[in-house]
């Protein structure tokens, strides 16, 4: 079981590597379906923290659909915020952008968890 879980962290950590060099390029350019793709398998990792993470995997698992949905036809993440800027429902619940939001946060709040992991190792 250990080693599932150190080759999918090994997977999830070449996803976000992928994604990092998008960003620091010269054109910096994330693609939604690319961003969503990436988290879905950070979405695997809740799975790895017990049923007190149940509901939080549900809910995350769900704002990962929208931005895949999102994704066909909005083609990056800059211009899933703009349109919802445009369309004045940036902040609305379940608008693409919050969807985005939480799950940046999520994946923020997770990458803490397994640092005070390993730190306690």
């Amino acid at each position: 079981m250990e080693a599932k879980t150190e080759k999918l962290l090994t997977k999830v950590a070449e996803s976000f590597k992928e994604l990092a060099k998008c960003v620091d390029s010269p054109t910096p350019r994330l693609e939604v379906g690319q961003f969503a793709s990436a988290s879905r398998l950070v979405a695997s990792i809740i799975g790895h923290l017990g049923m007190a993470f149940k509901f939080a995997s549900i809910e995350f698992s769900a704002k990962i659909d929208a931005l895949m949905e999102a994704s066909k036809s909005i083609d990056t993440l800059e211009a899933l915020i703009d349109h919802d800027i445009e369309q004045n429902c940036a902040k609305v619940s379940n608008s693409n952008s919050r969807d985005l939001v939480r799950v940046k946060r999520s994946i923020d709040m997770l990458r803490v968890i397994y640092e005070q992991i390993l730190i306690q190792r």
